[in-house]
């Protein structure tokens, strides 16, 4: 993919903008603090091209952000320019990222980790009803805006649904990979977001990722040691995926989620079981998620999760879009 395959349209001028710090820099882009004429703060991503030619992340997160407009998904204000003909995206500002807030929270409040994850579904469950797939949600790439909100952000993987399409395999970071992917599936769908939302939520109340491999074959044990080894009974398919027979699982028999993430309700025990599913097919949707009776029941999720976390900004490197 390059430049060719995404329509940017009337660009604006970056020199409309003011710089005021540098939030993070990545593989595809560095991203700036900025403020426009009219005062109001913004995120601008610089973007890192290769002989003139956009990224392919680049064209699918022009694409797909084009394609969303939800109060819980990260807002592109505009594509700018300057008199090189450089590439910038500008984006809305969210002052912390969910990384930020699990190391620097030491107990983050359960009407805060409600409140965050129902806002992640209602964003996921718009995405997945456009016919996109995040396929990298984890801590970095949810943020919260200044009112509080949930904003899914980074669609640089994100990808559009087809039928009878093979998608790449080894996506989503490895801790919030689901259990098709590790097996080489290259049909999955929206269920491996949803995986890493369960991935995402007990990493909220636990103040550490659950499933904390550092190669794949560590995380596939530590997977198997805390939900019970996959198995034709639990996942009817396993068998047929390309790497099912190339790979040893360890012998668990036992579901241990309730020892490794103690003293939750029966409710919030049945929402994480139903997305920790082996078989996506039996994994809860976003929108039956959302739905959820854990959402409920006392304590019910805090009015807004920013001020619910006495979180206070103290540096732009806190910041990301």
């Amino acid at each position: 993919m390059n430049d060719d395959c995404v329509e940017l349209g009337p660009l604006g001028s970056i020199y409309d903008y003011t710089y005021t710090g540098e939030i993070s820099e990545g593989a595809f882009g560095v991203v700036f603090k900025g403020q426009n004429k009219a005062g109001q703060t913004v995120a601008i991503k610089k973007l890192k091209v290769s002989n003139n030619h956009f990224h392919s992340t680049h064209t699918r997160e022009i694409q797909n952000l084009r394609a969303l407009d939800h109060k819980n998904i990260i807002r592109l204000l505009e594509i700018a320019t300057n008199k090189t003909h450089d590439k910038f995206l500008v984006f809305e500002y969210c002052p912390v990222d969910l990384k930020t807030v699990i190391s620097e929270i030491s107990c983050i409040g359960l009407p805060v980790v409600k409140r965050i994850v129902r806002d992640l579904f209602d964003g996921l469950k718009y995405v997945h009803s456009k016919g996109i797939i995040h396929r990298d949600i984890k801590p970095d790439n949810v943020l919260i805006d200044q009112e509080g909100n949930v904003k899914i952000a980074d669609l640089g993987s994100s990808r559009l649904l087809r039928k009878e399409h093979s998608y790449t395999p080894g996506m989503v970071t490895l801790r919030y990979r689901a259990p098709e992917i590790f097996l080489g599936s290259t049909s999955y769908g929206p269920e491996i977001d949803m995986w890493s939302c369960a991935c995402l939520m007990t990493e909220l109340i636990l103040g550490k990722a659950l499933l904390d491999g550092t190669s794949e074959l560590e995380q596939i044990d530590r997977m198997c040691s805390v939900l019970g080894s996959p198995t034709p009974d639990n996942w009817p398919d396993l068998l047929s995926l390309p790497n099912a027979k190339s790979l040893c699982f360890p012998q668990q028999p036992h579901n241990l989620l309730k020892k490794h993430v103690p003293n939750l309700t029966e409710s919030a025990y049945h929402l994480l079981e139903k997305l920790f599913s082996y078989n996506p097919g039996s994994r809860l949707s976003a929108l039956e998620a959302f739905e959820h009776q854990f959402f409920e029941e006392e304590p019910l999720p805090a009015k807004n999760a920013l001020l619910s976390l006495d979180f206070v900004e103290s540096s732009p490197l806190n910041c990301k879009l």
